[in-house]
């Protein structure tokens, strides 16, 4: 009777063995998936970063022409002596004006700026 006894206990524990073996294949198994899906979704959000930084890095290049053209426009107008030659600085003021209206979207006060959305 105690081979017996021996038997059912050695039985039971192979069965709470291969139980826990399963919980923890299980649990495994979802901490698997689970990182798998937070690398992809961080992969995806790497993404949409790399992609606003380029955008990001696209609008600076285009601020620094702007800048530039503006340096430019100040050399040129800081240049002109508007009691010596009155073509030169009138000119220059011309200038300024289209560049103010031109790159940077500049109105007089009370003016209204019509924009043509057909792209013609």
């Amino acid at each position: 009777m105690h081979k017996n006894k021996d038997k059912k206990t050695q039985k039971n524990a192979q069965k709470h063995f291969n139980w826990r073996f399963a919980v923890l294949g299980a649990l495994f198994a979802v901490f698997a998936v689970y990182s798998f899906f937070t690398i992809v979704n961080q992969q995806a959000q790497i993404t949409i970063k790399t992609d606003n930084l380029d955008e990001i890095q696209q609008n600076i290049e285009v601020q620094d022409d702007k800048n530039e053209n503006l340096k430019n426009v100040y050399e040129i107008v800081s240049h002109i002596d508007g009691s010596s030659n009155l073509e030169n600085y009138q000119a220059g003021l011309k200038y300024i004006e289209r560049v103010a209206r031109d790159e940077y979207d500049y109105a007089y006060k009370g003016e209204r700026i019509f924009i043509n959305i057909a792209g013609d």
